[in-house]
């Protein structure tokens, strides 16, 4: 409602009426659920998007929550509620009821400097979303990027252990993940990314869109970003047969 004069003798008073003091902004929000291997670093990736601190020492996570608040690059102000579950064997019942109710996003962790975790993704924690719901969105996440870069320096043993971006990358096709990013907890290196990305994921009407057909790029453990060109080579050498990250 425009501004309008109300007379008052020799005086005049106006003001300004608008309908957004009563109707204050609508929140969306998203529950995400972090999986995957126990030590690939989930409570540290959370705790760093959530209160900007790096844990000092590892400690066994069984159950934790956070929730923060996001506007999104369309506009959109989010809150997004991050459940951590510990991802060892003996918690699965446990996990099954932290997913309900109202899960939407998963985000899979991996660490980029322990193989094994990656090959769990295919093996173990890919078949445990399905179960729980095949028609939720998903991103995987390659954690402890600063580690990898140190890894190389280490010697042989060191570098066959890590997993190359090429490989989340094709990994992340195969498997249908709606973004990949590499991550590094300690330094904050695109923590903030992974999680806007999921929370697009979680309100996005198709999944797949923010993966293969939009222009949101897929972001590298460095800073830089694989676009269209990059993802449709990955999809070219896919289509020849598994890549080798995956184990059937």
């Amino acid at each position: 409602m425009a501004g309008r004069r109300i007379p008052n003798g020799n005086l005049n008073f106006s003001f300004d009426f608008s309908w957004n003091v009563l109707l204050p902004e609508i929140m969306k929000r998203v529950k995400c659920v972090l999986i995957g291997d126990g030590g690939v670093g989930k409570t540290s990736l959370a705790t760093r998007f959530a209160l900007g601190e790096f844990p000092d020492s590892y400690l066994p996570t069984t159950f934790d929550s956070h929730t923060a608040v996001r506007r999104l690059g369309t506009g959109a102000l989010v809150e997004i509620n991050i459940w951590d579950c510990a991802g060892q064997k003996e918690f699965d019942e446990v996990r099954q009821y932290v997913y309900h109710p109202g899960l939407d996003v998963f985000i899979l962790c991996f660490s980029l400097v322990d193989r094994r975790t990656f090959e769990h993704c295919a093996q173990r924690w890919l078949a445990e979303m399905r179960d729980f719901d095949p028609e939720v969105p998903f991103v995987l996440i390659g954690t402890k990027a600063d580690l990898r870069d140190q890894s190389v320096l280490q010697g042989s043993s060191a570098i066959a252990r890590i997993v190359l971006t090429e490989e989340g990358v094709r990994f992340a096709r195969r498997i249908g993940a709606a973004v990949y990013v590499e991550v590094s907890s300690r330094t904050g290196t695109n923590v903030e990314r992974a999680f806007r990305a999921a929370a697009k994921a979680a309100l996005s009407t198709s999944h797949e869109e923010s993966f293969g057909d939009s222009d949101e790029p897929l972001a590298s453990a460095n800073g830089k970003l694989q676009g269209k060109r990059e993802r449709n080579e990955a999809a070219a050498s896919d289509q020849g047969g598994c890549c080798g990250c995956c184990v059937q």
